[in-house]
């Protein structure tokens, strides 16, 4: 029997994260997530530090150590948006959060420095945003108590 070469899994893998991002598209039922909906539910709400990226054409990870900088995003409950690197403000911008496809995907005001990400919450002090594209990153958070 044949073995895959790991070209023919990456080319497996490119069609069907495509062909999801495709069945994700905004044509797809979309709901916002309204302010009163934020504020009674704080799922996201809080500020996360940075524990790691993964991804990329490449396929690496990146961590704090790593890369020699940390990372801290605040989500506000009046849809604030803010990053600090090296506990300093980088970038805020406003967000909202939509239900696509029964996904959570939060979008920000900033698209040019922050793309749509999709929102999954391991457990409950977990946060992993996923870029919606073939060759991005996934970000894992953990939540600041």
């Amino acid at each position: 029997m044949k073995s895959i070469s790991n070209h023919s899994m990456f080319a497996i893998f490119v069609v069907t994260v495509s062909l999801f991002l495709i069945g994700c598209s905004k044509k797809s039922s979309l709901t916002q997530a309204s302010s009163t909906d934020l504020q009674s539910d704080s799922t996201y709400i809080g500020s996360w530090n940075w524990i790691k990226s993964s991804g990329g054409f490449t396929g690496g990870t990146m961590t704090p150590s790593t890369v020699g900088y940390t990372i801290r995003i605040v989500l506000k409950q009046d849809s604030t948006f803010e990053s600090y690197h090296k506990d300093t403000l980088y970038a805020t911008t406003r967000f909202t959060i939509y239900r696509e496809n029964s996904i959570d995907v939060i979008h920000y005001a900033d698209s040019i420095r922050f793309m749509p990400k999709f929102i999954i919450l391991i457990g409950r002090d977990t946060l992993d945003l996923v870029d919606q594209c073939a060759d991005c990153y996934n970000s894992l958070y953990v939540r600041i108590k």
